[in-house]
């Protein structure tokens, strides 16, 4: 009886290690994500006054548009890599039931 509980310890303690690496994994992204979105606003502050100083709102017009698509192929690779993490950890759970 004492061995099934040890083994019932063991693999709780590896399911809760395995969870927390895997959303120590995803906080990351997550967090490097909000760091570039809190950098957004900067630029477009930064863009505005270049704007002013020289009297020509293409330069805004401009950098928002080029802001936005880089944002959006940002934002594309962190769902993707999202999508991939997610996809390996499924396929990493699944692989160990069928061993």
């Amino acid at each position: 009886m004492k061995r099934y509980n040890l083994l019932t310890v063991l693999l709780l303690f590896i399911f809760s290690l395995t969870s927390a690496q895997v959303s120590s994994v995803f906080g990351s992204v997550t967090e490097a994500k909000s760091k570039i979105e809190a950098t957004v606003p900067v630029v477009v502050e930064h863009l505005k006054k270049i704007s002013e100083k020289q009297g020509n709102t293409t330069v805004l017009d401009n950098g928002k548009v080029a802001l936005k698509n880089e944002y959006d192929k940002v934002s594309q690779e962190f769902d993707l890599y999202k999508g991939n993490m997610a996809s390996c950890i499924l396929g990493k759970s699944k692989l160990t039931k069928n061993v």
